[in-house]
């Protein structure tokens, strides 16, 4: 999720030292994370110019990415509401190769 989180900052600054800024970590570091990602996936995100910019891959998995970070939050939710007795369903996903193989498949359902 660090690499995602990575790649979501430095795609919507545009700028890999202000997205460093924004996730806590150095330039290198958040460069470090991001081919990372891109090589789980098999594509780049980012051209190689002297500024950031997306590359037809990375244009395409931000919207995804993004969904995908806003997705935790909705297991928190689940998880708080279950000992108040509260009912109600939360499914995490990610697009595939965003994940661990060894990521266990989960739902959270209060009953």
């Amino acid at each position: 999720m660090d690499n995602l989180r990575c790649f979501v900052a430095a795609a919507e600054t545009l700028n890999f030292r202000a997205a460093a800024k924004v996730v806590a970590l150095t330039p290198v570091g958040l460069g470090q994370r991001v081919r990372q990602l891109g090589e789980e996936i098999g594509q780049a995100l980012f051209a190689r110019t002297r500024s950031a910019a997306l590359t037809a891959a990375g244009l395409a998995m931000l919207p995804a990415a993004r969904r995908t970070m806003r997705s935790p939050a909705a297991g928190v939710s689940c998880g708080r509401r279950a000992p108040r007795g509260l009912r109600g369903a939360a499914a995490v996903s990610a697009a595939p190769g965003l994940t661990s193989p060894q990521a266990p498949s989960r739902s959270c359902t209060a009953e």
